[in-house]
């Protein structure tokens, strides 16, 4: 037998499928690919995590930021929308914090609704506080309050025309009040609102004189249920005058303010609309049978709702002498100032006024427009025709007060006379001197005389007269309109009298809103005419009849 032959081993991996491998771990080469691959795939993952946290929290305060807004524009435009008055005064405020603006719903402040912040840089916030007084003579109560937003580092409030209100109460309507706030991821929120523009409507009776009613008297005040000064009358009309308050059908509200006996004596005239009283027994301001209405009293008591309105300036910043030119009977005049009686303006003539052009066309004086100069024209001596004549003051349809005529001693439209006037602001006599020294040489009955004329502005104005009367006789024909910036006022007499305003035998005359707030309105024989709203100690008519309709 021959001897047998060892087995023969291989050095290399065998390809048989068939025989076990050798159980010898990773490869070097594998674990260089693993340790180089492994931090790239957990640094991607890592990434991606933080990526996702930061958007999680930038989420979570963009949306807590919106929230916050959300919450300040349901308040915030609501509470403009339906406020009288503001101010942005640092001394006037409701609450705890750093006032940022304050509102009131009524022009006697009875409600002052004021938007506070605390705190400082990204931790200041800002709270809504109310505060509620009965009267302007008591204090206001505990206020109510709410923070509204939360981490905000900037809280920025721009009243556009700001008027008066830096410092003191304004009026609101005609206004824009936009608040801007930042949040602290850099977002900025901006609200912009304006206050609806007031109603006067008829239907439940307010506790005050806000919103404004049809026909609001002033006559007589109180301090308190017993203690009030009373007036001969709010309103006299027993020779036959009728008053209507309201539209046909639907009778608006006569507010008076005191709770006096025999406030409305009818006589033999008319008055149709609701009495609304101060703590007044039913039916007791009620004297004569020509009264058709409910009376209501009201726990609160009245005051002027247009108090803090704020009246126009003179415009002392123009004293340039005006240029005019004369074609026949046609008189073209520019901005500057005027001594009405050398233009020699006689009857039948043409005077078109264009203040847009000549040396006062820019002047830094204005008060209510977004644009920084205004148009002015003054007249130093009274203003008149010889009658049949025709003057245009031409306005500025963007604002009322960026064109600004000063009648430093009034103005006469005579018989036959047509005057029309643009969108403008007119002023009769001194604004300067106090309208109860009415006796001043420069305001002794200078204001407005319409004698048996027309005059008409269509597009609104303000007619303010600082001291002089205001009249409009034998058949004269007048339409004046209001605007929104003075709450829809079209004449406005600062002057106190007896008789301070009246209107004439005229067949058709139509006015915005009537605001007397010293002097007593009387209406003649066959005058028949109506106004948005009026405002005045009284209103009687001293002969036999005449038809005035307030129509809210």
């Amino acid at each position: 037998m021959g001897q047998r032959q060892p087995e023969r081993r291989s050095s290399r991996w065998s390809l048989d499928p068939s025989r076990p491998k050798p159980d010898g771990g990773f490869t070097l080469l594998e674990l260089l690919i693993v340790i180089t691959i492994l931090p790239l795939v957990i640094g991607a993952i890592s990434v991606s995590m933080l990526t996702v946290f930061k958007l999680q929290s930038r989420t979570a305060t963009n949306l807590a930021a919106s929230s916050g807004a959300k919450v300040i524009e349901a308040k915030f435009v609501n509470d403009v929308q339906s406020s009288q008055e503001v101010t942005t005064s640092a001394t006037i405020s409701c609450g705890a914090g750093t006032p940022i603006i304050s509102l009131s719903p009524d022009n006697a402040e009875l409600t002052m609704i004021t938007y506070a912040e605390t705190g400082s840089g990204s931790t200041r916030t800002m709270s809504r506080n109310v505060c509620v007084r009965t009267s302007t003579s008591t204090p206001y109560g505990a206020a109510s309050s709410k923070v509204l937003s939360f981490s905000a580092p900037s809280y920025v409030v721009t009243v556009t025309p700001a008027g008066t209100s830096a410092t003191s109460w304004a009026a609101s309507p005609g206004m824009s009040i936009k608040l801007v706030v930042t949040s602290t991821n850099g977002t900025a929120y901006s609200l912009t609102a304006s206050p609806q523009a007031t109603s006067t409507s008829s239907g439940s009776p307010p506790g005050s004189f806000s919103p404004l009613l049809p026909l609001e008297l002033l006559g007589g005040s109180c301090t308190s249920v017993t203690t009030c000064t009373c007036p001969t009358q709010n309103i006299n009309i027993t020779n036959h005058g009728t008053i209507n308050v309201g539209t046909s059908g639907s009778p608006g509200w006569i507010g008076i303010a005191n709770n006096c006996s025999g406030s409305v004596v009818t006589g033999n005239g008319s008055v149709t609309g609701n009495v609304l009283t101060y703590a007044n027994p039913p039916g007791s301001a009620i004297s004569g049978s020509g009264y058709t209405g409910t009376t209501t009293t009201s726990p609160t008591m009245f005051t002027d709702p247009l108090a803090g309105m704020v009246k126009p300036n003179n415009p002392t910043a123009c004293s340039a002498a005006g240029t005019s030119s004369v074609s026949g009977k046609t008189f073209s005049l520019t901005s500057g100032v005027y001594t009405w009686g050398s233009l020699n303006v006689k009857s039948s003539s043409t005077v078109n006024v264009d203040p847009t052009k000549g040396p006062c066309n820019s002047i830094n004086s204005q008060q209510y427009c977004a644009t920084t100069t205004q148009e002015v024209v003054i007249f130093n001596d009274p203003v008149s025709t010889g009658g049949k004549s025709v003057l245009n003051f031409a306005g500025d349809s963007s604002c009322v007060s960026k064109v600004v005529y000063w009648f430093k001693q009034g103005l006469t439209v005579q018989s036959n006379d047509t005057v029309n006037f643009g969108l403008a602001t007119y002023i009769f006599g001194d604004t300067t001197v106090s309208p109860n020294t009415p006796t001043s040489s420069q305001n002794a009955g200078f204001g407005l005389n319409l004698q048996n004329g027309s005059m008409s502005a269509a597009s609104g104005l303000l007619m303010y007269i600082a001291a002089g009367n205001v009249a409009a006789t034998a058949s004269s024909s007048t339409s004046v309109l209001g605007t929104t910036t003075y709450d829809g006022v079209a004449i406005w007499d600062a002057a106190p009298g007896s008789t301070t305003f009246t209107w004439g035998n005229a067949s058709s005359s139509t006015f915005g809103g009537i605001y007397f707030p010293l002097g007593i309105v009387t209406f003649n024989a066959n005058s028949n005419s109506t106004a948005k709203f009026l405002i005045a100690q009284g209103i009687y008519n001293p002969t036999a009849g005449g038809v005035v309709t307030l129509t809210g």
